[in-house]
């Protein structure tokens, strides 16, 4: 039996299945990676600002390693569960936030957006005001490291197709329609939830932007060094790349 759960607010239910959906993303990865980007530029962050937390998983990791993180999310039914994940961790403060809306008087060694929190910028001036927000909250000569579905995943890979993931405990239909260079995302998600399934109705929408789109956007933005690498190495993304980390350094 199937159980509709409809709701206007969109994270509130969200927020329910995020962690489940997330299954692929390595966040201990991307962790070590951030170590190496860091050590590369000869800096070792002790306070780090991280923004679109989402349900805390990558604020987990982040808080064994940093002295201080404060992370940050508009969404106050994601926060419920990051506060719940790292109840015990005395080194992170969370707090109410939209990247493109945000002053915060302290400054951070670096930040961090983990998994296509800036696909999620519709519009150049949302980008670059997030980007701009983010730099003033960065000490001189802080990196600020996010990475972005590419142009060629939302466009080719995602597209107009329609995918289904199946495991024992959740089900779910992605269907995709990319137009204007937008993904827009219509997920029917199924959980077991004892005998019966509840499901969950979801619709978001991803800019695809070009690596030179957002490399122009970083350097309008103010930050003077900027790059785009292939995940995990220090190489230039490829055509077919479908994850790309861009970082700037104020």
């Amino acid at each position: 039996m199937v159980v509709e759960e409809e709701s206007s607010d969109m994270y509130k239910d969200f927020s329910k299945v995020y962690d489940l959906l997330m299954w692929d993303y390595d966040y201990e990865k991307w962790s070590e990676y951030y170590k190496e980007i860091f050590e590369s530029f000869s800096i070792a962050p002790e306070t780090i600002l991280e923004v679109g937390a989402g349900t805390g998983s990558m604020t987990e990791v982040l808080s064994r390693d940093y002295r201080e993180v404060v992370a940050i999310d508009p969404s106050p039914a994601m926060l419920t569960l990051a506060r719940e994940k790292l109840f015990d961790a005395r080194n992170v403060r969370f707090l109410l936030k939209d990247i493109r809306d945000f002053e915060i008087e302290k400054k951070f060694d670096a930040c961090v957006a983990a998994c296509d929190v800036m696909n999620y910028m519709l519009t150049k001036e949302d980008f670059i005001l997030a980007l701009k927000n983010v730099r003033g909250a960065l000490r001189e000569g802080g990196l600020f490291l996010f990475d972005m579905s590419s142009y060629y995943k939302l466009s080719e890979m995602l597209g107009d197709n329609t995918f289904i993931h199946d495991t024992e405990d959740i089900y779910y239909v992605f269907q995709g329609e990319f137009a204007g260079d937008t993904e827009h995302i219509d997920l029917n998600i199924f959980i077991k939830e004892g005998d019966f399934y509840k499901r969950y109705s979801e619709v978001q929408s991803m800019r695809a932007y070009k690596i030179k789109e957002v490399l122009s956007m970083v350097d309008q933005a103010g930050f003077r060094e900027f790059e785009a690498l292939a995940p995990f190495s220090f190489s230039r993304p490829k055509e077919v790349t479908e994850r790309i980390l861009f970082l700037g350094r104020k």
